[in-house]
């Protein structure tokens, strides 16, 4: 429909400011030869009631049915709804809470008709054994444990079925318990790459053992632990905190703190740093500087531990250097 006369220019644009600030939907005005023609409405997309959604929050975009335009699918992936439920679990986002999360964009309000309540499932998939298999066979690799024989999926148990929302999760060995009565392993395992999901138990039909580093005699207490007091022994895994780092035998250098049984595990709080290096003492430098080593002596200005940086001074001019203690009366320096 035209009007029977021209508008002027001014009227018609506050006709396009008035139109675009109305909070229904809003009508598109075209201008030709200062006339307006009649509005046309964009048309109103209905939410869909159900969505299945991978990531670990819900956005307007995964409510939009297909027929909705680019620019209202763009516009919806900006917008955060709420947070997804966990793997394999449903809930509900009733109409109030999606029209609090638009209050903000009136204009895109407009363009959206709500159900009463959408329902949001989360994408997910069962864990393999595979999977478990691939996680345990690295621990074991680097947290110098064994088994009596190579593990396989039918030695591992669930105790539920775990469902996860990645395609390769990442899995992370926490705990290890292990029976020797009962000839299994109780494992703990949560998943890195989803922080919300909670860890796990699984079974393992085998006995996982650690490696342990043992007195093969009567330690006194503050006597120094050598390498030849001590024997590697392996034991039923029992690390309800586990990581790879605790798993390695402790490193044989220390003084005990206390009297060490024969065959009793020497773990790091039974003994205390070695002190390898003393003030005032000469100690043996090298210096290394590209491809060339030079070794000379110095004199440490303090008491230093193994990995200790010490400020050692030069015999031969004097000049003060620091160094990082390496063994007994051994001192590197790097140009």
């Amino acid at each position: 429909m035209r009007f029977g006369r021209s508008i002027p220019l001014r009227v018609a644009a506050l006709a396009c400011l008035q139109l675009s600030i109305t909070p229904c939907a809003a009508p598109i005005v075209a201008m030709a030869s200062g006339t307006v023609d009649a509005p046309v409405e964009i048309p109103v997309v209905e939410l869909r009631s159900f969505a299945v959604v991978r990531q670990d929050r819900v956005f307007l975009s995964d409510l939009l049915p297909e027929t909705a335009s680019k620019s209202l699918r763009n516009a919806g992936e900006e917008l955060i709804l709420c947070t997804a439920p966990l793997a394999g679990h449903q809930r509900q986002i009733p109409q109030p809470e999606i029209e609090g999360a638009l209050m903000r964009f009136p204009t895109l309000r407009s363009q959206l008709r709500i159900p009463d309540r959408v329902n949001v499932a989360r994408w997910s998939r069962l864990l393999t054994r595979q999977e478990i298999l691939g996680a345990l066979t690295k621990a074991l690799e680097e947290g110098n444990l064994r088994v009596a024989r190579p593990l396989s999926e039918d030695d591992i148990r669930f105790f539920s079925p775990v469902a996860v929302t990645e395609d390769t999760p990442c899995l992370k060995i926490e705990g290890i318990e292990a029976e020797r009565q009962k000839s299994i392993t109780h494992v703990r395992i949560a998943i890195a790459s989803e922080p919300l999901q909670p860890p796990f138990w699984i079974d393992v039909d085998q006995v996982i053992e650690e490696a342990a580093a043992v007195a093969s005699s009567v330690i006194p207490p503050g006597a120094p632990v050598e390498a030849d007091l001590l024997r590697t022994s392996f034991r039923p895994a029992m690390r309800p905190v586990w990581s790879a780092a605790q798993s390695a035998p402790v490193s044989p250098q220390g003084i005990s703190r206390r009297a060490i049984r024969a065959g009793e595990a020497v773990l790091a709080g039974t003994l205390q740093p070695a002190i390898l290096v003393r003030a005032g003492q000469l100690v043996q430098v090298t210096a290394k500087c590209d491809n060339m080593n030079i070794t000379t002596t110095a004199t440490p200005l303090a008491n230093g531990y193994r990995g200790d940086s010490v400020r050692i001074r030069s015999v031969d001019n004097g000049r003060v250097f620091i160094g990082t203690v390496v063994g007994p009366q051994l001192v590197e320096v790097r140009f």
